[in-house]
């Protein structure tokens, strides 16, 4: 080699593998990134707010079906003590 190609392979060529190497960590570090974010995004696409609401109940709807299904066992219990009322009435007309 000359002396000219030395001088200039000296004076580039750590540039040139500086740039080199950012490259590849650039690179690297994208996919590393890309096999991060792609569960994430493919997470936020399908567990939308609109499709937890088709499973879950909000509080407000849990508290109402909470109150009815507690006026409803009240009612049944009225109605299951009027029912042993009258079959005491019954059963004591019979006597």
């Amino acid at each position: 080699m000359s002396t000219s190609q030395r001088d200039f392979l000296s004076k580039w060529m750590p540039l040139l593998v500086a740039v080199a190497t950012n490259g590849i960590l650039v690179a690297y570090g994208y996919g590393k990134l890309e096999q991060r974010l792609s569960p994430i995004e493919a997470h936020v696409l399908s567990d939308t707010t609109e499709r937890a609401m088709a499973f879950f109940v909000t509080r407000q709807e849990f508290g109402q079906r909470n109150d009815t299904r507690d006026r409803e066992l009240a009612d049944v219990k009225t109605s299951l003590r009027e029912i042993n009322a009258k079959l005491d009435r019954i059963l004591e007309a019979r006597k």
